[in-house]
């Protein structure tokens, strides 16, 4: 198969980056009406998933001779009740995100399976997401550039409305306290009326769909019992603007605390995504078994509670 300039016209990526353009920008690449539209969704799981985090990797390095910028312009799933309350000392769980890396929306989806579509384990857990910030898309931010998104101003708009639906949960005290996540989990799989077993992320990262982040926003609040309103108001203004600012911030202080960054100016290299601490433990290469963030994520949990294990942990 080859890539031509006809099958980049809608990526936000320079088509100089045509690997990473494979891994991130599915849908834009191949539109319904192309002969080759099934190619990746073709792939199984994991050699998606390896493709894209080589497909990173090699962008990481392009990235360093310099790559166009997006900055934040404001702009004008299935509800599972579960109820369960996160305990706390549970397992703290914090995943890096890039809301339109298929990698990103792909390791949700595994943990919304594993973990956190079954009460009991739902319950042990301290979940928290952490966005990863910057035009270089590994992490360093400054005054200066902290409202970019590697992925373009879509992201950085889902960065902010997830962040504004996890601040808005806190009072709602009649749905579940995982709501927001249950709505990243929709924004992921393209909106409500997904299938969790077969959602794989790659809708969410497509871009200028209804079933794009973050066009899908709004029908995933209503799913899961949310108030748009309260939380388009809050990712359109100061509010959004402040929690987007604090969590790039927050995850170059984590990344920096786990390696540092080499060169000046960089993160990890090449860029460890997906990546997630599970009690403080970094899983980050899919490609190395004792560090790969897509495997044994139930068991991994359950080994790090020190409470009493919950039934779906024996």
């Amino acid at each position: 198969m080859t890539t031509t300039s006809r099958t980049l016209k809608s990526c936000p990526s320079r088509p100089v980056y045509v690997v990473f353009v494979l891994g991130t920008c599915t849908n834009a690449i191949f539109p319904p009406d192309d002969s080759e539209s099934e190619w990746v969704v073709r792939l199984s799981a994991m050699q998606q998933r390896v493709l894209v985090w080589l497909a990173a990797a090699l962008a990481s390095t392009l990235t360093q001779t310099g790559a166009d910028a997006f900055a934040f312009h404001t702009r004008g799933g299935n509800g599972a009740n579960h109820l369960a309350t996160p305990s706390a000392s549970g397992v703290d769980v914090i995943q890096f995100v890039m809301a339109k890396c298929p990698m990103t929306t792909s390791l949700h989806l595994d943990f919304a399976r594993s973990v956190m579509a079954q009460p009991e384990l739902r319950a042990i857990v301290n979940f928290t997401q952490s966005f990863v910030g910057g035009p270089v898309g590994e992490g360093p931010v400054n005054e200066t550039n902290w409202m970019y998104c590697f992925h373009g101003p879509s992201e950085c708009v889902g960065h902010a409305t997830m962040l504004c639906a996890r601040d808005i949960n806190r009072g709602v005290p009649s749905v579940d306290p995982y709501a927001w996540f249950d709505m990243v989990t929709c924004m992921n799989c393209g909106g409500p009326g997904y299938n969790l077993t077969k959602c794989e992320g790659i809708e969410g990262v497509s871009y200028g769909t209804r079933k794009s982040i973050p066009e899908d926003a709004a029908a995933c609040a209503e799913s899961v019992g949310l108030p748009w309103a309260a939380i388009d108001e809050c990712a359109k203004g100061s509010k959004g603007q402040a929690l987007l600012k604090a969590s790039h911030f927050e995850t170059m202080k984590l990344f920096a605390a786990h390696g540092g960054y080499s060169p000046p100016g960089h993160g990890y290299r090449p860029p460890l995504i997906p990546n997630v601490w599970i009690d403080g433990t970094q899983y980050n290469n899919p490609l190395v078994p004792s560090l790969n963030p897509y495997s044994d994520l139930k068991s991994k949990v359950c080994a790090a509670y020190t409470g009493a294990k919950p039934s779906s942990c024996r």
